[in-house]
């Protein structure tokens, strides 16, 4: 949140609101565990792709969750191998990991399971 690579990374793969610094600072301050984000750096050490995560525990058993408390909060990538790195970052935690991901391409049967489903409307609000 404080990384300034980290919003760099946030424009240049177009995130959003879930993905800012203010919106995660405003998470980890309201609800006190720490945020940290699962990064690929390119050849400059410039990080190309990213995702946030929390590593919650609690009344249910311990899991990563991508975001917590945003509608949604796709991994920030451009190529299938940083996907693959950000998985596998994940991965080394040995926990379930839990995604909110409106990027109906990051459904891969063979590699994650699908628990739930919700509906997303948007209404386009270029030129009124």
């Amino acid at each position: 949140m404080t990384d300034p690579r980290w919003s760099a990374l946030v424009s240049r793969r177009r995130g959003g609101l879930f993905h800012s610094p203010p919106w995660l600072g405003a998470v980890q301050d309201a609800y006190g565990f720490p945020l940290r984000a699962g990064v690929v750096l390119d050849a400059d050490g410039q990080p190309s792709a990213g995702i946030p995560y929390a590593c919650l525990e609690g009344l249910s058993a311990p899991r990563l969750v991508a975001a917590p408390f945003c509608d949604t909060c796709d991994p920030l990538f451009e190529c299938p191998e940083e996907w693959d790195q950000l998985l596998a970052a994940l991965a080394a935690h040995g926990l379930p990991v839990h995604l909110r991901c409106l990027d109906a391409d990051l459904l891969e049967p063979d590699r994650l399971l699908t628990t739930k489903r919700a509906r997303w409307h948007t209404i386009s609000l270029g030129e009124c």
